[in-house]
């Protein structure tokens, strides 16, 4: 359950209260481990939030506002953790970065890797203003999950073309309630996304490369008698 500050709880008891959504959205590369860093918000103008309500793994970041073109759908209001889903708008996105969204997976002529939108991590704060529109103390955390899909829709006039990007969001507590919590024990899935970078006499070559399973063909259909005395 939120605390809020008593200067929010003001705001909060007044007839017109003025607030906005705060939205990062980290799409983490699988390969670098790096995370790229997008942070918008339904606001009027840009903010700097600070400390990000102690939840964020930088002190601050700017959140671009941008007011009508960004609509989320509404939040459960539970004292409890609960599972529930989302859904995050954003309006007018330009033809050119719309590939950023599509483009997915490995590319071995380039050597990169586009971890694409699903799968990213995202955090929503809720964040209140004064009656002069300064951002009141730290916006304070609403929701925490993943995109787990998206949809876009395009919309033509004359020769430009703009788009509509939809992301569908579940909690972390949706997602784990629906994780399996089983792995293949064979080199190929447990490498599944990523390149072996193989040299000339075969040998992996990437770091990453997990060659923990590669002993399990072996041993495939062979019957042991664990409890057979030495």
């Amino acid at each position: 359950m939120t605390t809020f500050t008593p200067a929010i709880n003001s705001a909060l008891n007044s007839t017109n209260i003025r607030d906005a959504e705060f939205i990062r959205l980290s799409i983490t590369d699988p390969l670098s481990s790096t995370a790229t860093v997008y942070c918008v918000s339904t606001s009027f103008q840009n903010e700097v939030v600070t400390d990000q309500n102690g939840v964020s793994s930088i002190s601050s970041g700017t959140y671009t506002g941008l007011g009508g073109l960004l609509a989320i759908s509404g939040h459960q209001r539970d004292l409890s953790a609960t599972s529930y889903d989302t859904q995050i708008s954003l309006v007018g996105i330009d033809p050119n970065k719309i590939r950023l969204v599509l483009e997915i997976g490995y590319n071995p002529a380039t050597g990169t890797y586009h971890a694409g939108i699903k799968g990213a991590k995202i955090q929503m704060w809720r964040g209140f203003y004064d009656e002069n529109y300064h951002l009141i103390d730290t916006p304070q955390l609403r929701y925490t999950g993943i995109v787990t899909s998206y949809t876009i829709q395009e919309d033509r006039m004359d020769d430009y073309d703009t788009f509509t990007l939809s992301l569908n969001c579940s909690s972390f507590k949706t997602i784990l309630e629906n994780r399996k919590n089983a792995r293949h024990t064979n080199g190929a899935s447990w490498n599944k996304n990523i390149p072996p970078q193989y040299d000339s006499n075969g040998v992996p070559q990437n770091p990453l490369w997990d060659t923990g399973m590669d002993r399990v063909q072996a041993i495939h259909d062979t019957t042991f008698n664990f409890g057979m005395k030495l």
